[in-house]
């Protein structure tokens, strides 16, 4: 069977590798090939190692259901994870954050060469991608999913370029939020020297600013503005991406110019208490032990401390000390209730959680949007108003 391509809105993809080898599929799996939609696994068979294999040799990385399977068929993935998922995990090696800090390819692929080296990290292992001062183009291309990483000793060379770069209009979004990306990397770098972060803070409201201008203009944007992270969790680039989310959201809220302003810091400046939290917490595989998660939990207040020496306001504070607070009051720190929490905090409980599910663990899988949001739905312990809000600004990127 096969299905003209102009009805592929009716199917939604998914990635090869997350297939499971074991376990019967729940559901047709079809594949794209000569511009249709083909018929690839009969539901009740299992989708084999061999078939996987002759699907890379052709080039093919995703496969297709119907849209309306979607619901048994994520059952299934979570339920029958790849044979080789366990391994994997033994295999994987956590970044060392405090020597290296994350970059995009579309800004390293506008420089012909760079006076510092670039790294690969694949969450197995990071490897020298392209030395200094030699050709990128071909290097950059040939790399397998990763990330692009360089060391913070070059963090400023890496500035540098940015302020170089007149990219084209297209390109303005990403110039935009890499800038945001690094400026947020230096206040958590810089969170205890006074007078550098102080420095670091109006320039982040200055970037604020700009990045409410943009989503203002098209708030569709936020896609462009969000950082995908292939394989570990980087705390500026959660950051940076709950700001650009409840942003999202506030602008649909209609919040004030003040308290979208406002909004936008908190979010900058929510985790920034992490650099308290010891880094063995903070990168255990595993679940934390009740003394361990205790000690996470501290970086709440460690945040809204580090905020208050900024002088930001009461909105701002409110905002950073509620954003792990849920409506049933199964939150930390304060275990409030329903309209016990700030308008900030209810925004950030939402964008925050969805950020870190749809963000790959050293443990676990990203979750897909439409298991994310199945997921908060069924907890029951957020603000229906802005899930609404949150749900109808993803729109069909479910």
């Amino acid at each position: 069977m096969s299905t003209e391509i102009k009805h592929v809105e009716d199917f939604i993809d998914i990635e090869l590798d997350k297939i499971p080898t074991t376990g019967k599929v729940p559901c047709n799996v079809y594949f794209h090939e000569d511009n249709t939609i083909k018929e690839l696994v009969n539901a009740g068979n299992l989708f084999t190692s061999v078939l996987k294999s002759a699907l890379r040799e052709k080039g093919i990385g995703k496969v297709y259901i119907k849209r309306e399977d979607r619901d048994i068929f994520f059952d299934f993935i979570n339920k029958t994870k790849p044979d080789n998922f366990f391994e994997s995990l033994l295999k994987r090696i956590p970044l060392d954050h405090e020597k290296y800090c994350k970059v995009e390819k579309e800004i390293i692929k506008i420089a012909d060469t760079l006076p510092f080296d670039i790294y690969h990290y694949d969450g197995r292992k990071l490897t020298l991608a392209v030395k200094a001062n030699t050709n990128i183009a071909d290097s950059i291309n040939s790399l397998q999913e990763g990330d692009l990483l360089i060391k913070k000793s070059d963090l400023q060379l890496y500035k540098e370029l940015l302020k170089t770069i007149k990219p084209a209009d297209e390109k303005k979004d990403f110039l935009l939020r890499e800038r945001a990306k690094i400026l947020i990397l230096e206040l958590y770098t810089e969170a205890e020297q006074k007078e550098n972060i102080e420095n670091l803070f109006k320039n982040l409201s200055e970037i604020i600013d700009k990045i409410i201008e943009n989503l203002s203009t098209n708030i569709d944007l936020f896609d462009n503005l969000n950082i995908l992270k292939k394989h570990s969790n980087y705390d500026y680039i959660h950051s940076l991406n709950v700001t650009v989310l409840a942003l999202s959201v506030g602008l649909k809220a209609n919040l004030d110019e003040k308290s979208l302003k406002n909004l936008g810091v908190a979010g900058a400046l929510h985790d920034i208490g992490k650099i308290k939290i010891s880094p063995i917490i903070l990168s255990k595989m595993g679940k934390l032990s009740a003394h361990e998660f205790e000690i996470y939990k501290t970086h709440v207040i460690e945040s809204v401390k580090i905020a208050s020496k900024l002088g930001v306001s009461e909105e701002t504070k409110n905002g950073i000390l509620h954003h792990h607070e849920k409506i049933n009051g199964k939150g930390y720190p304060q275990k409030l209730k329903g309209e016990e929490i700030s308008l900030f905090g209810k925004i950030f409980s939402i964008v925050d959680a969805y950020d870190m599910l749809t963000s790959p663990t050293l443990i676990r899988y990203a979750y897909t949007p439409f298991q994310a949001l199945q997921i908060m739905i069924r907890d029951k312990c957020y603000d229906k108003k802005f899930l609404e809000i949150f749900i109808k600004l993803l729109g069909n990127r479910v």
